[in-house]
Order: structure tokens, then sequence, then C-alpha cells
């Protein structure tokens, strides 16, 4: 799992990406508290960063990535970039 949210291997299916870190490892649930920013589209588009719970499992012979943003108070939005949400994403690995 680690290897798959590694800035350079995140960039193969998503090339907006410009950062990746993976924040707060839980892994004996395949669970990954994880701080993304994604680079401006254009003027009117500007920076966002994302900050979210992804989850990890495994159905059938397929992987599946589950994504849902989260608050978190001590991680606080910087000035210059938009907070970003993913209410709900699921990539299939």
């Amino acid at each position: 799992m680690r290897h798959l949210c590694e800035l350079q291997n995140y960039k193969l299916w998503n090339a907006t990406i410009n950062e990746s870190q993976m924040k707060l490892p839980i892994t004996s649930d395949n669970t990954f508290i994880m701080y993304m920013k994604q680079r401006a589209q254009s003027e009117w588009h500007k920076e966002r960063d994302f900050l979210f719970l992804k989850h990890v499992f495994k159905m059938s012979e397929r992987y599946y990535m589950v994504d849902k943003s989260i608050d978190n108070s001590h991680f606080i939005p910087f000035q210059s970039i938009n907070r970003g949400t993913i209410n709900y994403a699921v990539s299939r690995v």
C-alpha cells in the first residue's frame, strides 16, 4: 500500500498531483490518513489540498481503495490553497 501512495506512483493515474504524503498509517486495518496537493489547473482553479482517510481491501481477486475526506483540527488549510473534499472515491487496483 505504501508504494501506491508514493508521489511517483500516484502520478501514474493522476498527473495533477504535486504532493502526496502518508500522515498516519493504521496498517492493522489497511487504512491510512493521507495528505495530497493538486496543482492549479488555471488562474480560476487554484491549488487544492486534500486530507482524507484511505482504506484498502480485497474482494474476490480484486483490490479496492476507498477515500473519504476528513477534518483534522491539527492540520489547518493554507491561506493560498483551497481545501478540497472527497465525498467518496472508489478505485480498483
